[in-house]
């Protein structure tokens, strides 16, 4: 990703996530997949696809809409700069982002 070869990165991230329960220096196996497909999403923000980047959200809400992931989705979001496109995101969610403090 940081080399910005996107669409490997994208694979890299999806192997990751397909063969967490596999990996042996990993405590948080689940974590290691909800930071792969969170990863996926900073990917297509990167590249300026926001659709693309909300639909892989959409995806990592689903398999674990908590705190923890929301949090995750807004400092990827944020940490890239793109604040109104979080807020946009979390509103149409109907989630106060300023609740989570």
């Amino acid at each position: 990703m940081e080399t910005g070869d996107y669409d490997t990165a994208i694979a890299s991230f999806n192997k990751a996530a397909e063969l967490y329960e596999n990996s042996v220096m990993y405590d948080d196996k689940s974590g290691l997949r909800n930071d792969a497909l969170v990863s996926i999403g900073e990917v297509h923000l990167l590249r300026h696809d926001f659709d693309s980047a909300k639909d892989q959200f959409e995806k990592c809400l689903s398999l674990k809409n908590d705190r923890d992931m929301i949090i995750a989705i807004a400092a990827t979001y944020i940490r890239l700069g793109f604040t109104a496109e979080c807020e946009a995101y979390f509103a149409e969610k109907g989630i106060d982002l300023a609740e989570l403090r």
